[in-house]
């Protein structure tokens, strides 16, 4: 892997062993693109965007540690969303784990209220939302779902998996090194 491609970890359950095998996610720490301390740009690679939302790389007035992984991370201001449909269908007889670093910029007062959403398909199948980290860290979420928690026939089985990355309201929030 490349380090603009994160692994994808997916526990297969077999009988009486768990597989695990990794699927890239495009442009996953955000690093597409060369900036220098505080420069941005609209939309992300390998991502869909909407509202105000892209990459960017801070410095360490805006957060302490800048990136949790590599130079830039995303951003996601009030009603902005980056999303991203990877090459992994959903299915009955596996593990999905998506963890995804948060951001709460200290040069900004409050934190927005985000949502991190997985699909299969147009079947929201899990959401995460831990709250705001501290002011000017970092802080992982993690959403874990199981396709054998869904009844036979749901329709989002077989469909392709989608990260969503969400700012519902209030200031920007950060995203970075998203893994699934």
């Amino acid at each position: 892997n490349d380090v603009n491609e994160a692994p994808f970890a997916l526990e297969l359950a077999a009988d009486t062993s768990t597989i695990v095998r990794e699927v890239d996610i495009e442009n996953a720490g955000f690093e597409d693109r060369t900036y220098g301390d505080q420069a941005w740009g609209r939309g992300a690679p390998g991502w869909q965007t909407s509202g105000s939302s892209g990459d960017w790389n801070p410095a360490a007035r805006s957060l302490r540690a800048e990136a949790s992984e590599g130079d830039n991370v995303a951003y996601a201001n009030n009603g902005g969303r980056l999303t991203q449909t990877v090459d992994e269908s959903f299915s009955a007889n596996s593990q999905y784990v998506l963890s995804v670093d948060v951001g709460n910029r200290q040069d900004n007062a409050g934190h927005g209220n985000y949502e991190i959403r997985l699909y299969a398909g147009d079947q929201l199948i899990g959401t995460a939302d831990d709250g705001a980290p501290e002011e000017g860290g970092w802080s992982t979420v993690t959403l874990n779902v199981n396709g054998a928690d869904f009844p036979e026939g749901f329709s989002g089985f077989g469909e392709n998996l989608r990260i969503e990355l969400v700012n519902e309201q209030g200031v920007q929030v950060n995203f970075d090194n998203v893994r699934l």
